[in-house]
């Protein structure tokens, strides 16, 4: 039952990224402008003399993001295949 499960998260997963993919960049962008407006809040609270532009900002959040959604999604893959029994080490 527990494979049937991870299996299932993992193709949530890729269907969720992939339909992520399918956005437009303006409408991604307005999706995740209010949590670079949060880091942003928090940076200045931690860091007084913060100065870094908003899109630049951005564009980190942006692209740890990305790093996030994909390693989440290899991770549920391997415990998808641990579950399964498959092997992961090199052939």
């Amino acid at each position: 039952m527990k494979k049937y499960v991870l299996l299932g998260v993992s193709v949530l997963c890729t269907l969720g990224i992939f339909a992520m993919s399918l956005s437009v960049g303006s409408d991604s962008a307005a999706l995740s402008s209010p949590v670079t407006a949060f880091v942003e809040t928090l940076l200045i609270g931690i860091f007084p003399r913060y100065d870094l532009p908003f899109e630049e900002l951005h564009a980190i959040v942006r692209k740890l993001a990305h790093m996030g959604e994909y390693g989440a999604l290899g991770m549920s893959y391997m415990l998808t295949a641990q579950a399964w029994k498959h092997r992961l080490g090199p052939v």
